[in-house]
């Protein structure tokens, strides 16, 4: 490194050609030069601001310097101002390559003992205005960043560091787990009060991830949500070896140029923007609507509410996407709302684990440009809820259901075609409370039986005596034709080159056993198909359930 008494310029210009979207760019120091500019901001932030070094201890070149820097990794981030780069901030990463060696500041300071091939972070600083801009202290956000996948590529068991109470904090706020190792006291050699910390290097970056997904109630209807921005991706990020990485706020604000490419071909570059500027509110997150839910932010829409106030259970492993031994007895929608998160970490989710409700199907549709009924057959107060407030804000709503190995997809438009409650044979003005006890025949809800289930099973179904059956690959079926007539409701009808969703009474029936067919009455179908289930069942060309 540049030595305290070399002399050098007090300001270096970097010439630069300026990327809009990246602000900044952060790599090793390595050029005496740049360090001797990461000494000078040091000394100007630890002597003259911070106080936490004497007067007496700035080099006559103007920097400060200690015994730790000859072992230590150096880095530095740069703002891109017009075709100049500037010095914003650096830090460095101590590392005890021996018992040898000096001890580590923190093994100098407090009672702590770090095993050998540990690194520590130190010196971390930030010129004053940009320490609070509006991606939560980004350049410091890039300067940890950096320390440690360089602690990882290292394989160094822990990151130490000393540190003021106020940095402890905000390490837990933004979710870095910072383990306090010894009693706060104060410092002598940094005339203030420290706190010892360490991180176990190998599980850092997962416990940000975590903090990304821990829901918090955010108002008087339950609603759940996440922080924002959330930080897992930009620590995930590894920083480009050995040289300059750029980065900018758009990279925690904003998705990655290139998610959604792919869509592209089949969707217009037009279409893919109105998705990601679209909402869709999803009532039920278990089989159809968490795998629904999960390819409609694929396909790139922005924003998502999920609604479901069940766990998941045994019974579900079968088929929904994303139950699992591990989620068992976990809230169906915040299960699935953080499996979203790791595909679309800048998607806008909100939580309804208490379900929809008539003091919260306002707030759970209003604002949304399609809802998706995926709601109990069993309970058609919840799916009638639904749809007359959906009417009230001029909404669609579309409803999937798998049945065997197929699946039915139909919807309702304010205006067009059947409403919820005339497909169903409800009364329009019905009040809620006695749809709940109405007993909708099933041949209200399907249009076709499977030409292979068991007759006798599907007759207790009708009874109420069991829940109806349900296999992975209708679900599958049921949410990919979903996904489609989800994208025509948001991007597709009048005045565009796609159509318009098949709505009720028109239903899409869809099974590769019995193939497939858009029903316009979809009572009829289901009679016809009953007579030939009814037939093919007493002929014995049914298996029946081993009791």
């Amino acid at each position: 490194m540049t030595s305290p008494e070399q002399k050098s310029p007090p300001h270096i210009t970097h010439e630069y050609v300026p990327n809009p979207d990246k602000q900044f760019e952060i790599h090793p120091l390595t050029d005496p030069l740049e360090l001797h500019e990461a000494r000078v901001l040091r000394a100007n932030v630890y002597i003259e601001e911070a106080g936490f070094l004497e007067p007496s201890e700035r080099d006559s070149d103007g920097g400060e310097h200690d015994i730790d820097d000859s072992r230590s990794i150096h880095y530095g981030v740069y703002e891109n101002r017009e075709h100049t780069r500037h010095l914003v901030g650096t830090s460095r990463l101590i590392v005890k390559n021996s018992e040898s060696e000096v001890p580590l500041p923190i093994e100098r300071h407090f009672s702590v003992y770090a095993p050998t091939g540990s690194v520590e972070a130190s010196r971390l600083v930030v010129e004053t205005d940009k320490r609070a801009k509006e991606s939560q202290l980004l350049v410091s956000l890039a300067l940890m960043r950096s320390m440690i996948h360089t602690a990882q590529d290292m394989k160094a068991p822990y990151i130490y560091a000393v540190v003021e109470p106020g940095l402890y904090q905000h390490f837990l706020r933004i979710g870095l787990p910072a383990e306090q190792i010894a009693a706060q006291e104060t410092v002598q050699a940094y005339n203030s009060e420290n706190i010892a910390v360490r991180f176990q290097t190998d599980t850092i970056i997962d416990t940000v991830w975590q903090k990304d997904t821990d829901f918090l109630h955010r108002d008087e209807f339950g609603v759940r949500t996440t922080r924002y921005p959330r930080l897992g991706q930009f620590f995930s990020e590894k920083p480009i070896q050995g040289s300059s990485t750029p980065f900018g706020f758009k990279d925690v604000t904003n998705p990655r140029p290139g998610m959604f490419t792919r869509n592209l071909g089949f969707l217009r570059n037009e279409e893919q923007e109105a998705l990601g500027r679209a909402t869709v509110a999803i009532a039920g997150a278990g089989g159809d609507g968490g795998l629904l839910a999960e390819q409609i932010v694929r396909s790139g829409v922005g924003s998502i509410r999920l609604a479901d106030p069940e766990d998941f259970d045994v019974e579900n492993i079968n088929r929904q996407a994303h139950s699992n031994f591990k989620e068992l007895g976990r809230n169906k929608a915040e299960v699935v709302a953080e499996a979203l998160l790791r595909i679309n970490p800048w998607l806008d989710v909100e939580v309804y684990s208490e379900g929809i409700h008539e003091d919260n199907i306002e707030r759970f549709v209003r604002g949304s440009d399609l809802i998706i009924d995926e709601t109990e057959f069993t309970m058609p107060e919840l799916g009638t809820m639904i749809n007359r407030s959906a009417r009230k804000y001029g909404t669609g709503v579309l409803m999937a259901m798998n049945i065997g190995f197929g699946a039915q997809v139909t919807s309702f438009v304010p205006g067009r075609g059947n409403s919820f409650e005339s497909w169903l044979g409800i009364p329009e003005d019905m009040p809620l409370d006695e749809v709940k006890d109405l007993e909708v025949p099933i041949s209200r809800w399907l249009g076709h039986l499977p030409s292979y289930v068991d007759i006798e099973v599907f007759a207790q179904v009708a009874r109420g005596e069991i829940s109806a059956p349900s296999l992975t690959g209708g679900v599958a079926l049921a949410s990919g034709i979903a996904s489609e007539q989800a994208i025509r409701h948001l991007i597709g009808g009048k005045g565009t080159k796609r159509p318009s969703p098949v709505i009720a009474p028109g239903a899409i029936v869809v099974d590769p056993v019995d193939g497939m067919k858009v029903l316009r009455h979809t009572k009829i179908g289901f009679y016809t198909s009953m007579a030939s289930l009814v037939l093919r069942n007493k002929l014995g060309l049914v298996p029946k359930i081993v009791e």
